[in-house]
């Protein structure tokens, strides 16, 4: 849903990778304007590829299921979780890492909308798309669980623990709690009439209400661990 300036390109395999990308996002904005006009369950990939001028197995390379072309930024969201709670982030506590990656993606949606009430109301049709479907919340809750998973790896990792040990899985799950809160606001805030400007702030708040609220736990999370 949120689109990235492309990285500058840097000989021919940096040309490759920007194309592939530039690829990837085109198909999924594509998606994303045909679910809204015509629904979810009535548009077909094969739907998706004829208006990108692609095959339907080219889709399928970039994206594993119809799904994942809402969820595309999964990848990226996964890759920020890793570095963030990984041994790289050691200096800020898992929460406050957490909460300036959720930052970083509010802050990144809301600049692209800033002042167009009429692009922030397709947040709200694209949130309420994804409760009005069954297959969409499906695949948000797996998208949630395996985040929960990334997260508490990183942790472990930067811990010395195993990935499934008590305490990673149970600080990675309120850590991606936080990260439910502020989509859960930015749905209630998406369908006010106030527009972006104070939804940002709104989304933004709730964000710090949940995080200070488990920050005092997970802050010792690395102590608590090794004295098991």
């Amino acid at each position: 849903m949120v689109e990235h300036a492309p990285a500058k390109a840097s000989g021919p395999t940096g040309l490759r990778e920007r194309k592939k990308r530039e690829t990837r996002q085109h198909i999924s904005n594509t998606a994303t304007a045909l679910f809204l006009e015509h629904g979810f369950d009535q548009v077909r990939v094969a739907d998706v590829a004829a208006a990108c001028d692609v095959s339907e197995k080219t889709v399928y390379n970039y994206f594993a299921n119809k799904e994942s072309l809402v969820f595309d930024r999964e990848p990226a969201m996964a890759a920020l979780i890793r570095e963030a709670l990984g041994p790289d982030g050691v200096g800020k506590t898992p929460v406050e890492a957490i909460v300036e990656v959720i930052g970083k993606e509010i802050e990144l949606l809301f600049a692209q909308r800033e002042g167009d009430d009429s692009d922030f109301q397709r947040v709200s049709r694209f949130l309420d798309m994804i409760e009005e479907s069954p297959s969409l919340r499906t695949a948000q809750r797996d998208l949630m669980d395996h985040l929960a998973q990334v997260a508490a790896s990183a942790m472990a990792h930067r811990a010395g623990l195993d990935p499934l040990d008590p305490e990673p899985q149970a600080a990675a799950s309120a850590l991606i709690g936080i990260w439910s809160v502020s989509m859960r606001a930015l749905r209630r805030e998406a369908s006010n009439a106030g527009g972006p400007s104070g939804a940002r702030a709104a989304v933004l708040a709730d964000t710090r209400r949940a995080a200070r609220l488990i920050g005092a736990g997970l802050s010792s999370f690395a102590t608590t661990a090794r004295d098991q």
